[in-house]
């Protein structure tokens, strides 16, 4: 039997119907790559425990006592048998091929990144964003519960981010103990996968943001949304452990995938006008001119790190998510109006 390239690791607390869902839709919405499914049952009290062991082609894994998310996640990784970890969450339901777009990234570039996180998103399409900490500002910082949507356009293309939640998370498991995995001073929980993506990016890995991975995350379904209580109180104290232990690198470090970023790439094009690409897909037969497409690569590979504009388009085509997922930001009617000013 073909080994898994892929071991995803489900940590769970009760909660079996989140459970029931999110192994549905890996199943529904399985690509190409094997994977296997470790499901961490961290002493639940419900159906958990009698109805997960018997769903074929799970490792299910039981502790007698509520050791806490981070406890979990290593112990699933032990027993990992696959190259690339993917830490998920139990009230996630997958929307699309998980293992295929992280691993897609890792596997061609795995010796440039430490780990790469899928976007994350409300039942309602909403977008879910999260604090590093009030000194740097991450990609998802900006995004507003009420105004952004899944389809946003600043947050469809893949980019270098500080880190990603992880609510769905790849890692390659060789990197993963090299750190010695999540640290057990966030126990139980909160602030562990930030603190990984700082150890990994210290050691020159990088941190990226998949937006072709989405994934309906129910916050709070397991730990709950008051701070004053329960797990979820642990995400304050951790804060102030995370920001003790990276002061340093908080105060100096420049933050990546902010939405200063944005702005700048959004104001060079106000300065050239003349690279606006509004007419590119006016032929659909031909949609993004191939010549302009190896452009924009050769521009990716060479210096779109300290180069970086979006390209704006008359209308989405064929060729938009082949762009996003290079790196590229790209504008396009309705969510840009043709006539509209830019930032």
């Amino acid at each position: 039997m073909r080994r898994s390239e892929v071991s995803i690791v489900i940590p769970v607390f009760n909660q079996f119907q989140f459970t029931q869902a999110c192994l549905a839709s890996l199943q529904e919405n399985q690509g190409t790559e094997r994977f296997e499914v470790i499901v961490v049952d961290d002493g639940s009290t419900d159906d958990t425990a009698e109805a997960v062991p018997r769903i074929p082609g799970i490792v299910y894994l039981r502790s007698y006592a509520n050791s806490g998310f981070i406890a979990s996640c290593n112990t699933g990784a032990k027993t990992a048998r696959g190259k690339y970890l993917v830490f998920l969450n139990n009230d996630t339901l997958c929307k699309d091929r998980l293992a295929s777009w992280l691993c897609s990234i890792l596997s061609k570039r795995s010796g440039e990144q430490a780990f790469v996180g899928s976007k994350l998103l409300y039942p309602d399409g909403r977008l879910q964003g999260g604090r590093r900490h009030y000194l740097a500002r991450t990609l998802q910082d900006r995004i507003t519960a009420n105004s952004m949507t899944r389809k946003s356009l600043e947050y469809n293309y893949l980019r270098e981010v500080d880190y990603c939640s992880a609510a769905a998370l790849m890692i390659p498991k060789a990197l993963f103990w090299s750190v010695e995995g999540f640290d057990s001073r966030y126990a139980p929980a909160y602030y562990e996968d930030t603190d990984l993506a700082f150890r990994s990016s210290a050691g020159r890995y990088k941190v990226l943001y998949q937006p072709l991975s989405e994934v309906i995350h129910y916050e709070g379904a397991t730990g709950g949304t008051d701070l004053s209580t329960g797990t979820k109180q642990h995400q304050d104290i951790n804060r102030s452990t995370f920001a003790k232990s990276w002061a340093d690198e908080l105060v100096t470090k420049p933050a990546n995938g902010d939405v200063a970023s944005f702005e700048k790439g959004h104001a060079w094009l106000q300065k050239h006008p003349d690279h606006r690409s509004s007419r590119s897909d006016a032929r659909p037969r031909l949609g993004f001119p191939l010549r302009m497409f190896q452009i924009l690569k050769l521009l990716h590979v060479s210096v779109i790190e300290s180069l970086s504009f979006p390209i704006i388009l008359l209308r989405r085509s064929l060729a938009t998510a082949e762009l996003q997922k290079r790196g590229i930001e790209v504008l396009y009617h309705p969510y840009l109006k043709r006539d509209a000013r830019l930032p």
